[in-house]
């Protein structure tokens, strides 16, 4: 049973980065198609709305979908420590999570149990492929 610590850690720290990111790119879309609707600077106080309602609503499913991901890839070759680096991959996507929501309350131990939850199942899908025969 072989832990790969450096993917691991690599692709947990990851996640949240790439979810920051698509929500960033996200509210710039929107910041540009604003600009073009009115001809010219468009309205700070609509994409700073924008940028809260669509930050908050989008940042639990994308860091769900994108540890999942991460702990498909992290935990590969197949192997019998595939769960446990899925879970590892989602412990370490979750805690930016708990941080940002100011500490533990149940939406953030709620959203913590989903990103592990998701950690867990793509280690399971990495488990359950077959190596690739060279």
């Amino acid at each position: 049973m072989r832990l790969r610590w450096k993917r691991s850690l690599i692709a947990g720290i990851l996640v949240p980065v790439a979810a920051l990111l698509v929500i960033t790119l996200v509210v710039a879309l929107f910041a540009f198609t604003l600009a073009f609707a009115v001809r010219g600077a468009p309205d700070q106080a609509k994409i700073s709305a924008f940028a809260a309602s669509f930050a908050r609503s989008a940042w639990l499913p994308l860091v769900v979908m994108l540890t999942f991901a991460a702990a498909l890839w992290a935990a590969r070759p197949p192997g019998r420590a595939a769960l446990v680096n899925g879970v590892i991959v989602g412990a370490i996507a979750a805690i930016p999570g708990v941080c940002l929501a100011g500490g533990l309350s149940a939406h953030a131990a709620l959203g913590a149990l989903a990103v592990l939850v998701a950690g867990w199942l793509g280690g399971a899908l990495a488990s359950r492929t077959r190596p690739q025969k060279a």
